[in-house]
C-alpha cells in the first residue's frame, strides 16, 4: 500500500503541465545504429559537430544500440558519449531504434556518486548496488508519461532490504561531475526506512555499445 501511494505521488508531482506537441521527429534521447556506410568503412565520432573538427573515435557500419542524448541547433549532428566524453556524429548516417520493452526501458542504467551507487533496470525488476550495502534484486511498480514539459518520465517503486525505494527518471541533460560526458536522463532516488529518509540523485542511459 506504501508503494501504491508513494508511486502515485511521484506520478502526480511529475504528472505534465501541459500536452507535448506530436512530431515526426525521432524521440531524443534515443537509440540509434549506423546506416549507409560502406562494410569495409567507419563512421568517424567527432570533437565538436563539424566536419572539420578532430576525430574522437570511430563506429563499425553495424553498430546498434547507439545513444543519441541531443541534436546540434542544425538538427544534422547527433551527440553521444564517447568513452568519458562527448562525441558528435552526423545524423545522416545514424536511423532511429525503437526504445526497449519494459515498463522502464530494459537494459536502462543508472548511477550516482557520493556515496557511489548503481541501478540497473529490465525484465520487471531493478537492481541496485552500492560499495556499503549488499547487492540485491527486486520487482518494481512502474508508470510513464510523455506529457511532461521536456520529454518523457518514468517513475518506479520497490521494496529493497529493511526499506522502500522510489524514483523518477526524466529525460533531461545530467552530468554526473565525474567526467565531461553529458548523458541524457536524470534519475532521483527516495529512500525510506526507519533510520529515516534518503535523497540520491544521478544520471542514467540506455546506450549498448
Amino acid at each position: 500500500m506504501i508503494l501504491r501511494a508513494a508511486l502515485f505521488l511521484l506520478v502526480v508531482l511529475f504528472a505534465p503541465v501541459a500536452q507535448a506537441q506530436p512530431s515526426n521527429d525521432p524521440f531524443i534521447p534515443g537509440l540509434h545504429g549506423v546506416t549507409g556506410v560502406a562494410a569495409d568503412d567507419s563512421l568517424n565520432v567527432r570533437a565538436a559537430p563539424s566536419a572539420s573538427a578532430a576525430i574522437l573515435g570511430v563506429l563499425a557500419p553495424d553498430t546498434t544500440g547507439l545513444e543519441v542524448t541531443a541534436l546540434d541547433e542544425t538538427g544534422k549532428w547527433g551527440r553521444i558519449g564517447s568513452g568519458e566524453l562527448d562525441g558528435w556524429v552526423s545524423m545522416r548516417y545514424l536511423v532511429g531504434e525503437p526504445l526497449p520493452e519494459g515498463d522502464i526501458p530494459d537494459g536502462m542504467r543508472c548511477h550516482g556518486n557520493e556515496p557511489f551507487w548503481s541501478l540497473d533496470f529490465g525484465q520487471g525488476t531493478a537492481t541496485y548496488s552500492a560499495p556499503d550495502a549488499e547487492t540485491q534484486s527486486h520487482p518494481i511498480r512502474a508508470a510513464s508519461s510523455r506529457l511532461t514539459p521536456r520529454g518523457l518520465t518514468y517513475a518506479f517503486a520497490m521494496n529493497h532490504g529493511g526499506g522502500d525505494l522510489t524514483g523518477f527518471i526524466e529525460a533531461a541533460e545530467c552530468s554526473d561531475g565525474m567526467a565531461d560526458r553529458t548523458y541524457g536522463w536524470y534519475v532521483k532516488l527516495l529512500w525510506q526506512d526507519p533510520g529515516g529518509v534518503t535523497l540520491q540523485s544521478g544520471c542514467c542511459t540506455l546506450d549498448r555499445r
